[in-house]
C-alpha cells in the first residue's frame, strides 16, 4: 500500500513539473492581439503632428529613405514638426545613448511618432518607446520587433526593404547560364549581410547551385583573396552591407582583373564596378513609410493593424555596366 502510495505522489509530481513548465513555455511565446474594434476613418489633416527622426546611416544610399518620407508628407499637405532629428552616422553606440538620454528627459516634447530608418535606429527606440508609435524603413527583418503579450499592443508598423534573393537566381540564369559555382560575400559587422547571406546561400543550393562563404574584414588582403577565389567560383554575390559598400570600388576592381561576373544587390555596387545588380529604391521606401503614416496620423487607422509591408520597391530593369565585358 506505501509503495502504491509512493508511485501515485511521485505521478503527481511529475504531472506538476510538465504543467509549470507548458506555461512557462506559453508564456515565451509571442502574442499578436487582434483589433476588434471598427475603424472609422478621420481626417486629421488640419492638425500639427511631432515627429521624431532616428537615423542610422553611412551612405546616401540610406538618406534617401529620409527625402522620401518627408516629400510625400508635404506633397500631401500634413502638417509636422521633426521635434527630433538625430543622424547617427555609423556610430551605434552613440544612438543608444541618444535614445536612451531621451528617454530619461524629463522635459521631452511629446511625440507623436517615431519615424526609424534603419534596423539599428529601430532597436533602442522599441526597446525604450515601446508605447509609443514607431514606423521603421530600410529594416531587414521586422518581424523580430513585433514583440508583445496578451497585455500590451502594437504600436509599430515598417516597410520591408529585403531585395529578393529569387531576382538573384533569375540573374544567374540570365547572364551566367552555365554558371555553377557562386560565391557569396558577407561581413559579420552587418545584420542584413548575415540575413542575406543565409537567405540566398539556401535559395541557391535548392537549386543545385554549388555555394561558397567568403567572409571580408578590414583585414583582409583583397590581392590575395581575390586570387584564391578565382578558380572556385563563377559568379560573385554582393549582398547589401555598409563595409563592403565603402569598399566596392576596390573590391570590385580587383574582381573585374580576374574577369569574375559581380551581381550587386544595390546600384551603388554598379557605380562602383559591379557587372549587374538588384535595384532598392529607398527614395520609395520613404515614400512607403510616409503612406503608413499618413493613414495613422491623418486618417487614424490602428497603427497595429498596419504591421509589416512586404512592397515592390525594386526597379524593374537591372542596372548594368556597359564597360563590363565578363
Amino acid at each position: 500500500m506505501i509503495k502504491i502510495f509512493k508511485k501515485i505522489v511521485l505521478v503527481l509530481i511529475i504531472l506538476v513539473l510538465f504543467l509549470n513548465a507548458c506555461e512557462k513555455k506559453n508564456d515565451e511565446i509571442k502574442v499578436i492581439e487582434k483589433e476588434t474594434t471598427i475603424f472609422q476613418k478621420q481626417n486629421n489633416i488640419d492638425k500639427t503632428f511631432n515627429i521624431a527622426v532616428i537615423e542610422y546611416f553611412d551612405s546616401d544610399m540610406d538618406h534617401n529613405a529620409y527625402h522620401g518620407f518627408f516629400d510625400y508628407l508635404n506633397n500631401n499637405n500634413v502638417k509636422y514638426n521633426i521635434v527630433y532629428d538625430y543622424l547617427a552616422k555609423g556610430d551605434y553606440d552613440d544612438l543608444w545613448s541618444y535614445v536612451e538620454g531621451l528617454y530619461l528627459d524629463e522635459d521631452r516634447k511629446d511625440i507623436d511618432l517615431f519615424y526609424c530608418i534603419g534596423n539599428e535606429a529601430l532597436s533602442p527606440v522599441r526597446s525604450c518607446f515601446f508605447n509609443n508609435a514607431a514606423i521603421g524603413t530600410n529594416l531587414i527583418r521586422p518581424e523580430d520587433y513585433l514583440v508583445i503579450n496578451n497585455k500590451n499592443k502594437i504600436k509599430f508598423a515598417a516597410v520591408r526593404t529585403m531585395p529578393p534573393y529569387e531576382r538573384q537566381l533569375k540573374l544567374i540564369e540570365r547572364y551566367k547560364p552555365l554558371a555553377k559555382n557562386i560565391g557569396i560575400l558577407y561581413t559579420n559587422l552587418d545584420k542584413e549581410s548575415s540575413y542575406q547571406l543565409e537567405l540566398s546561400k539556401k535559395y541557391l543550393e535548392d537549386n543545385k547551385y554549388n555555394v561558397k562563404t567568403y567572409e571580408v574584414t578590414k583585414d583582409t588582403d583583397l590581392n590575395d583573396f581575390v586570387s584564391k577565389i578565382k578558380n572556385e567560383i563563377d559568379v560573385v554575390y554582393l549582398p547589401v552591407d555598409r563595409f563592403l559598400l565603402n569598399n566596392s570600388k576596390l573590391l570590385c576592381e580587383k574582381l573585374n582583373k580576374e574577369n569574375i561576373f559581380i551581381i550587386g544587390a544595390n546600384h551603388y555596387y554598379v557605380d562602383n564596378g559591379a557587372s549587374i545588380t538588384l535595384a532598392i529604391d529607398y527614395y520609395k521606401a520613404g515614400e512607403e513609410a510616409a503612406k503608413m503614416a499618413y493613414e495613422y496620423l491623418v486618417e487614424g487607422y490602428p497603427i497595429e493593424k498596419l504591421l509589416v509591408r512586404d512592397l515592390s520597391l525594386f526597379s524593374n530593369s537591372v542596372y548594368e555596366n556597359k564597360n563590363l565585358n565578363n
